[in-house]
C-alpha cells in the first residue's frame, strides 16, 4: 500500500515540483512555455511574432521589431490532487518561470538572453509492505529536492527576406548557448519491524552538475496577398554530456533514538557525467490576418507541433557505478488557437475598444512521458486557455499581461500507481514599445 505524506503546502515556496514522478532521471523537464504559449496548449516553435520572445525557436530573435526590445517575465504555479486506489493528497507551488530580454540589433539580426529553469524535483512519499520474512510491516520513505537551471544567450540571422506586394518569404536561423547548473538530493529511509532488533537504514545521494548545452532553430514564413500566412518552425536541443559530481552516504540508524550508528558506504565528490539525449520540435502555424487597413484587421492563428526525445539513451556514468534508468522514448502533440479582433489598432486616436485588442487563446496537449513503471506508461494530457491583456493602446505600446490556465492529468491509479490531476496557472508580463515609441533612434530634432 502506498501512502502519500509530507507534501509541501506553501503556495509561494521555491519548490517547482511536488510530484513523486520527479524522482526519476533529472526530474520533471520544464517545457519552457511562457504564459502566452500555455494558453495555446504549449504551441511555440512556429509562433513567431515581432513583439514576443520565443526561446524554443531561437531563429525568431532576428524577427523582433527593429528598435523594440522585448522583456518577458512570468510565474507559474500548480494545484495538484494526487490519488492512489487507497489514499489521496493535495499540494501546490508557485515559482519563477522565465526572465528573458530580446534585443533587435538590425533588420536581419537579433539577440536574446535570460534565465530559465531546466528541470525540477520535489517529493516526499512513504510506502508500506507486509513482509513475512521480517514478521511485520516494512516502511520506506523517499524524499527529494533540487533541480537544474539554465542561463542562456542566443542570436539569429535572417537569411532570406523577400518582401513583395502579393507575396513575402522569410527564412531565419538561430541558436542558443546555455550554461546549465544545479543539484539534486535524494534520500531513502528503510524502517524495519521493531521486533527484529535490526538497525534501520538511510541512504542519501547528492548530485551536482554544471556544463554547456546548445540548441538551434529554423523558421520559414510565407505570406500570401497580405491576408494569409504560413509559418513552419523546427528546433533541436542537442544531446549533451553534463559534467557532474556525485556523493553517496549510507548509514545504519538506531530504531529507538534515530541516531546514526555506522557508515556503510561513503563516496565523496566522485566525478562523472550524465548523458542527456537530444530533443526535436517541429510545428506549423497558419494565420488569417483579415483585410489590412479595414476594421476587420483581425488575426486568427491555428498552430500545431510535435515533440520527440529518446530518453532510452539517458545515462549516469561514474567510476564506481554506471546507471541507466529504464526510461522510454517521449513524444507529444500540442494544438492551439489564438484570435485577436484587431491586430494593431487605428493609431494614436485610441478608438479601438479594449476588448478588441485582447488576445484570446485556447489549446490542448497530450504527452507520452519517459516513465514506464511496472509496465504501465505514465502519460499526461491537458486543456488550456489564456488571455493577452494590453496595458495600453497598441499604437502606444505592445506591453501586455499574459494569463494562461490549464487543467490536466498525469499517471494512473492502475497497478497501485499514482494519478495527478492539476490546475496550472501562468502569469506573465511582456514589456515592449509601441508603434510610435521606437527605442535607440538618434533624434534629428529636439
Amino acid at each position: 500500500m502506498i501512502l502519500l505524506c509530507g507534501i509541501n503546502l506553501f503556495g509561494f515556496s521555491q519548490a517547482s515540483s511536488i510530484s513523486p514522478y520527479s524522482r526519476y532521471a533529472l526530474g520533471d523537464i520544464n517545457p519552457n512555455w511562457f504564459a502566452q504559449n500555455t494558453g495555446m496548449g504549449g504551441c511555440a516553435v512556429s509562433l513567431v511574432d515581432s513583439n514576443m520572445i520565443n526561446v524554443i525557436n531561437p531563429a525568431s530573435y532576428s524577427l523582433l521589431a527593429l528598435h523594440c526590445p522585448v522583456f518577458d517575465f512570468s510565474l507559474r504555479g500548480r494545484l495538484v490532487n494526487m490519488s492512489t486506489s487507497t489514499s489521496t493528497a493535495k499540494g501546490n507551488y508557485m515559482t519563477v518561470n522565465n526572465l528573458v530580454l530580446g534585443l533587435p540589433i538590425s533588420r536581419r539580426f537579433g539577440m536574446a538572453f535570460g534565465l530559465l529553469p531546466y528541470s525540477s524535483s520535489g517529493y516526499n512519499i512513504s510506502t508500506s509492505e507486509d513482509n513475512d520474512e521480517f514478521g511485520g510491516t516494512l516502511f520506506a520513505k523517499y524524499q527529494g529536492r533540487g533541480g537544474f537551471n539554465r542561463v542562456f544567450m542566443g542570436s539569429a540571422i535572417t537569411l532570406v527576406r523577400s518582401l513583395k506586394k502579393n507575396n513575402a518569404n522569410i527564412l531565419s536561423v538561430g541558436g542558443n548557448a546555455s550554461f546549465v547548473f544545479g543539484d539534486l538530493e535524494k534520500t531513502r529511509i528503510l524502517v524495519l519491524p521493531a521486533q527484529t532488533g535490526l538497525y534501520n537504514s538511510k541512504v542519501s545521494n547528492s548530485l551536482y552538475g554544471k556544463d554547456f548545452m546548445f540548441d538551434a532553430g529554423l523558421y520559414y514564413r510565407n505570406t500570401m496577398n497580405q491576408r494569409y500566412q504560413l509559418g513552419i518552425g523546427f528546433s533541436t536541443m542537442f544531446g549533451a554530456s553534463l559534467d557532474c559530481e556525485r556523493s553517496v552516504l549510507a548509514n545504519t540508524v538506531d530504531p529507538v533514538n534515530g541516531s546514526l550508528v555506522d557508515t556503510v558506504e561513503y563516496v565523496a565528490n566522485e566525478e562523472g557525467f550524465i548523458v542527456v539525449p537530444p530533443k526535436y520540435t517541429l510545428g506549423a502555424t497558419y494565420d488569417f490576418m483579415g483585410v489590412p487597413g479595414s476594421r476587420n484587421n483581425y488575426k486568427l492563428s491555428l498552430s500545431a507541433q510535435y515533440v520527440y526525445q529518446d530518453w532510452t539513451k539517458y545515462e549516469e556514468n561514474f567510476p564506481t557505478s554506471t546507471f541507466t534508468e529504464s526510461l522510454r522514448r517521449t513524444s507529444g502533440y500540442n494544438f492551439g488557437v489564438q484570435y485577436i479582433p484587431d491586430r494593431y489598432g487605428l493609431g494614436r486616436s485610441g478608438r479601438i475598444g479594449f476588448f478588441k485588442q485582447m488576445n484570446y487563446r485556447i489549446g490542448y496537449y497530450t504527452s507520452k512521458s519517459y516513465l514506464s513503471i511496472n509496465d504501465v506508461n505514465i502519460d499526461s494530457w491537458g486543456v488550456t486557455g489564456g488571455l493577452g491583456i494590453p496595458l495600453w493602446n497598441t499604437a502606444q505600446s505592445y506591453s501586455m499581461i499574459n494569463l494562461g490556465i490549464e487543467y490536466g492529468a498525469r499517471g494512473t491509479t492502475a497497478g497501485n500507481l499514482l494519478m495527478e490531476k492539476y490546475w496550472g496557472i501562468h502569469f506573465g508580463v511582456t514589456i515592449a514599445p509601441g508603434l510610435y515609441d521606437r527605442w535607440f533612434i538618434k533624434r534629428k530634432y529636439d
